[in-house]
């Protein structure tokens, strides 16, 4: 698969002609490294400095920015968004990276939207069980519903994908430092 995060909107992924080989994972911290940029997205920042507050808005003069199946929560119920956002939206990307499957689908662009809303993405174990568990674990959180709950910075997750990533490559094992970033809670139960 291949991913693109462009200057406005949320991020593409479309099907590589290369298929889906080992190269997943280094397409993934690829994709991680680029998404560094989406923690400054002057599309966001844009609207969130042009709209501080939400509540004069009418329902007619809200609008979407993104692709309704990479949007948070709180950017579908149209309140205020900020970097963590962006990093809802990296979540479905990665989900879609690792697994070929969008984290979030529906008959209609309302439908996806109260997936979005509502619903929780298959396990990526059940889809690909070949995916280390520490990196399923930092999608789920990068997928929480609660903004307070998801990684507060890409920075985060960008550290526990660079450490499970040399984790992996050496083969010592994952680092016991990982737990102290996403609590057992986090992980869905399959």
């Amino acid at each position: 698969l291949v991913g693109t995060l462009p200057a406005t909107g949320a991020p593409n992924v479309r099907p590589s002609s290369a298929g889906t080989g080992g190269g997943q994972f280094d397409s993934a911290m690829n994709l991680m490294a680029r998404a560094q940029y989406a923690e400054a997205s002057a599309s966001f920042r844009a609207y969130a400095d042009g709209h501080p507050d939400d509540s004069d808005l009418s329902p007619q003069a809200l609008y979407w920015v993104g692709t309704i199946a990479y949007m948070s929560p709180e950017q579908a119920e149209g309140r205020k968004v900020d970097a963590r956002s962006d990093i809802f939206s990296f979540g479905s990307v990665l989900y879609e990276l690792l697994s070929g499957e969008r984290a979030f689908r529906g008959g209609s662009g309302l439908a996806v939207l109260a997936a979005v809303l509502r619903d929780t993405p298959r396990p990526l174990s059940g889809l690909k069980p070949e995916i280390p568990e520490a990196v399923q674990q930092v999608v789920v959180k990068c997928l929480e519903k609660n903004p307070e709950k998801r990684y507060q910075s890409i920075s985060e997750a960008h550290e526990d994908l660079e450490r499970i990533y040399f984790s992996l490559r050496s083969g010592s094992g994952l680092s016991p430092t990982l737990s102290t970033y996403i609590p057992a809670a986090a992980v869905p139960v399959t």
